[in-house]
C-alpha cells in the first residue's frame, strides 16, 4: 500500500470536512481544479479512470463533460461512501482500491486522471505501471503532484528576523552562498488541512522523469500550474507568488506501445 496509514485514517475520519474543503477552498476551486481541466482537455465519449476520486465531485464533472463512463477509486472508504451516496449516474462507479493495484483489466480506459494523489507514494513506479497497464494503446495519463520547487524548500530565519522559505541559496553581502533545503533527496513532507494530517513525498523532477520513462510513458508536457485570476481575490500575495513559483506540477503522458524497462 503506497499511502501512509495515518493519511488514510485522516481522510476517513474527516471525509465530509474534506469534501467541503475540496469543493470550496480556492486552492481547489480556483487553482488546481481548473488547471487540471485545461490539461485534460475533452473527455467526450471516452472511458476515464479517476484515481484518488475522493468524494466523487471531479468524476461527476467528467460525466457532465460527456465522458462515456467514469470509474472512481480511492484508498479511503469514507470518501468512497460519500461518492456512492452523492452521485448516482449509472455511468459512474466508485470503489475502494489502491493505485498500486488497480482492480481493472488490461486496456480498459482511454484516459487515466489523478489530482494530487501520486505524491503519497515514495516510489511512483508501481502506480505508473498500473496506470499504463489499464490504458488502451495511445491512451493518456494526466496527473498532478506537489511541485518540487515548493516542497524542496526549507524554513530559514531571515536577517531581518522574519522566517522565509527558500530554495537554492542565499547570497550574502560578501557573495558567500549558503544552500537551503535538499532538492534531490526524496523525503516525506507533512501538510495539515481540513482536519487531516497528510504525509506525502517531495521528489525531484529528475527522479519523476526517470520513473515516468521507465514505466513506459512518453511525456507530452509538464506544466507548472498557475491559479486563475479569481484566486487573487482570496490572497493577492499568494496569487503573485504562485504565478511565478507554482505549488503544483501537472504531467500529461501518453502510453507507449512497446515494452517498458520494468522487469
Amino acid at each position: 500500500m503506497a499511502t501512509d496509514a495515518r493519511t488514510i485514517r485522516g481522510y476517513n475520519e474527516h471525509a465530509e470536512e474534506y469534501a467541503r474543503h475540496a469543493a470550496e477552498h480556492p486552492y481547489h476551486r480556483d487553482y488546481i481544479d481548473p488547471a487540471m481541466r485545461e490539461a485534460l482537455g475533452s473527455v467526450a465519449m471516452l472511458d476515464v479512470l479517476d484515481i484518488g476520486c475522493a468524494d466523487g465531485r471531479r468524476a461527476d464533472e467528467l460525466i457532465r463533460a460527456n465522458a462515456n463512463r467514469v470509474e472512481g477509486i480511492d484508498i479511503a472508504s469514507g470518501l468512497i461512501a460519500l461518492a456512492t451516496h452523492t452521485y448516482t449516474d449509472p455511468r459512474l462507479r466508485f470503489r475502494v482500491a489502491d493505485m498500486e493495484n488497480l482492480p481493472f483489466g488490461d486496456e480498459s480506459f482511454d484516459v487515466v486522471t489523478s489530482t494530487l494523489v501520486i505524491h503519497y507514494a515514495r516510489d511512483w513506479s508501481r502506480s505508473l505501471s498500473e496506470a499504463r497497464r489499464v490504458l488502451r494503446p495511445g491512451g493518456r495519463c494526466v496527473f498532478s503532484c506537489a511541485h518540487p520547487i515548493d516542497t524542496g524548500t526549507e524554513v530559514v530565519e531571515g536577517r531581518d528576523g522574519s522566517v522565509s522559505r527558500l530554495i537554492g541559496s542565499t547570497v550574502l553581502p560578501d557573495q558567500v552562498r549558503i544552500p537551503h533545503g535538499n532538492y534531490l533527496a526524496t523525503r516525506q513532507v507533512t501538510m495539515r488541512f481540513a482536519g487531516i494530517e497528510a504525509h506525502f513525498y517531495h521528489k525531484s523532477i529528475e527522479a519523476m522523469i526517470g520513473e515516468i520513462v521507465a514505466s513506459g510513458f512518453s511525456i507530452e508536457s509538464a506544466v507548472g500550474a498557475q491559479p486563475t485570476e479569481a484566486f487573487s481575490e482570496f490572497d493577492t500575495a499568494l496569487y503573485e507568488q504562485y504565478m511565478n513559483k507554482p505549488a503544483f506540477l501537472i504531467w500529461s503522458l501518453t502510453k507507449n506501445t512497446g515494452p517498458t524497462t520494468q522487469p
